[in-house]
């Protein structure tokens, strides 16, 4: 019991420490880096997340993350978005609002399902949803703008082939883009 009484205290002081890191990094406006946080422990993100504008990439892999705080979408990320490996059941409604210059990457999560808004999403580079619960996505989908080439959605939970990734397709196609859709793994009935 006092083991787990000192582990809970140092995630708090880490939170703490990074919290007032987040403080004086936000009154530097002329600071826009890469933001490496990965394999922090972090369970949870303060709400000051929403403000930051980063010309590189915010890079929060392998944390503790089971949620995002709720302007998270706000956020303005030059390079990529890295979120893997953590335990995000679901992503705030201001996610659709999110402006991502590189890659969006939210391999090995929980996701079971993506809100409407998660289409409105503008990625510059690839997205990449492997290894979450996904059985379904948003009809919404079809208008999502990914700038690369690759769709990931390998060793989800599809049953099926989900109708707006034969949109997308066909939206690439008339523009003269090809992209790579991956659905390796899943439980494809049809």
């Amino acid at each position: 019991e006092i083991k787990l009484e000192r582990e809970h205290y140092r995630q708090n002081e880490m939170e703490e420490k990074i919290s007032n890191s987040f403080k004086r990094f936000f009154n530097d406006k002329s600071n826009y880096a890469t933001l490496g946080l990965n394999k922090c422990n972090l369970s949870k993100l303060p709400e000051l997340f929403s403000i930051l504008e980063i010309g590189g990439n915010l890079n929060l892999e392998n944390n503790n993350l089971t949620s995002l705080p709720r302007s998270f979408g706000l956020i303005k990320i030059g390079g990529s978005l890295i979120l893997r490996y953590n335990n995000l059941t679901s992503l705030p409604k201001s996610f659709g609002l999110i402006k991502i210059g590189g890659n969006l990457d939210l391999k090995r999560n929980n996701l079971s399902s993506l809100r409407e808004s998660f289409s409105s999403i503008e990625i510059g580079g690839n997205l990449n949803l492997e290894n979450n619960n996904l059985t379904s996505l948003p009809e919404s989908f079809v208008s999502i703008e990914i700038g690369g080439r690759e769709l990931n959605l390998n060793e989800n939970n599809f049953s099926e082939i989900p109708n707006s990734l034969l949109g997308i397709a066909i939206k690439n196609k008339r523009i003269g883009k090809f992209m790579n859709i991956f659905l390796y793994r899943n439980k494809l009935d049809r």
